[in-house]
């Protein structure tokens, strides 16, 4: 873990980042305003096609957990899942396919790094 700058000394008992997997596709919410908010069109350059199918094979691959209720879009409102997928230390939601399928959302670059080593 990384310490960070406290006055002029470094705290060590902060975290560099929370415990447990990485996130990648989860969005803002008033219930969870520590997320960021999706950006429709911002994955213009990325490879799409490419990026999709990392994803289906990491999700072939991956731990799923299953929740009650449906997540929707929170850019045109569709469902779009009920499953978080966790593989190699990242968590995703079932429905980050959309937002890059239909939206061109950017794919976070640390775990576009992690799916294309799969």
């Amino acid at each position: 873990r990384q310490p960070e700058m406290s006055g002029l000394y470094f705290d060590f008992t902060k975290p560099s980042r929370p415990a447990g997997p990485r996130k990648a596709g989860f969005w803002y919410s008033e219930d969870e305003p520590h997320f960021p908010k999706p950006v429709e069109g911002s994955g213009k350059g990325q490879d799409k096609k490419m990026m999709l199918r990392a994803l289906a094979r990491a999700e072939g691959q991956a731990q799923a957990r299953h929740y009650k209720g449906w997540s929707q879009c929170r850019i045109c409102g569709e469902y779009n899942g009920t499953i978080t997928h966790s593989l190699n230390g990242w968590e995703w939601p079932e429905g980050y396919r959309h937002y890059i399928e239909k939206h061109d959302v950017a794919v976070d670059p640390g775990f576009a790094r992690s799916l294309l080593k799969i």
